[in-house]
């Protein structure tokens, strides 16, 4: 799952068991129909297709059975971990804005993340952010999805103040059209712990897989004229 790279397993008791994947081409794009085939000198071949970037391939790999005998690293995430400051208590609101470039579409995806508290994050590609208020939690789903390779302006805001009682969304400096929208009930007031706030995320699942830049925080909620001049803010978007 969440790959669209060609793997290989390899079993050595008929199938019962299988050892750890490797890769074995990671050029991404369209693909399947693979086959394998290995020779009287141990060696295997494996073939399939690949579409990508308007071009159709046959791709190959030679390998040896060894190769599954190799320990592979692990992929650690990258994420930022920003420790709890009483001058950022939001409590009353929030704005959390940053330029992204997702580089595939997993199921959850963690832009900014605050343990139970609060999250901005991409669901199955669309934008989904959620504030735990003191009364229920709040959520609000973008129906737009945000483009892989692209670099996009993504924005949460929050206001306890709002007579709407919701999270708002901004991609691209224009407020989303909601799928979902969840409203909160009683109080109002955002939920405090002394948690730290993460870009990303520290869990390998839900990391973020692409690029995030330009990152701002703010214990206020910015206006969406506020929001589009932060858009409009660099000549370029990053690079």
């Amino acid at each position: 799952p969440h790959t669209t790279d060609t793997r290989a397993s390899i079993s050595r008791d008929g199938g019962h068991t299988w050892g750890n994947e490797i890769v074995l081409d990671p050029n991404g794009g369209d693909r399947g129909y693979t086959s394998s085939v290995q020779f009287d000198d141990g060696r295997i071949l494996t073939l399939n297709y690949s579409t990508k970037d308007g071009c159709v391939q046959v791709r190959s790999r030679s390998f040896d059975e060894s190769i599954f005998d190799i320990p592979t690293a692990k992929r650690s995430p990258g994420h930022i971990e920003i420790p709890y400051s009483p001058e950022l208590p939001f409590r009353e609101s929030l704005t959390m804005m940053a330029w992204i470039k997702p580089a595939q579409e997993h199921r959850y995806q963690r832009i900014f993340w605050k343990d139970r508290i609060l999250s901005l994050y991409l669901n199955q590609g669309k934008l989904d952010g959620w504030v735990m208020a003191t009364g229920a939690a709040q959520d609000a789903v973008s129906k737009a999805r945000i483009p892989v390779g692209e670099w996009t302006h993504v924005a949460m805001t929050y206001s306890a103040a709002d007579p709407q009682h919701q999270v708002r969304l901004y991609i691209n400096g224009e407020e989303a059209e909601y799928a979902t929208v969840e409203h909160t009930v009683g109080d109002h007031l955002i939920q405090t712990a002394e948690r730290p706030l993460f870009i990303s995320t520290p869990e390998a699942p839900l990391a973020f897989d692409g690029l995030i830049d330009d990152v701002r925080i703010y214990s206020e909620s910015l206006s969406s004229g506020e929001i589009r001049q932060a858009v409009g803010a660099g000549e370029t978007t990053p690079r």
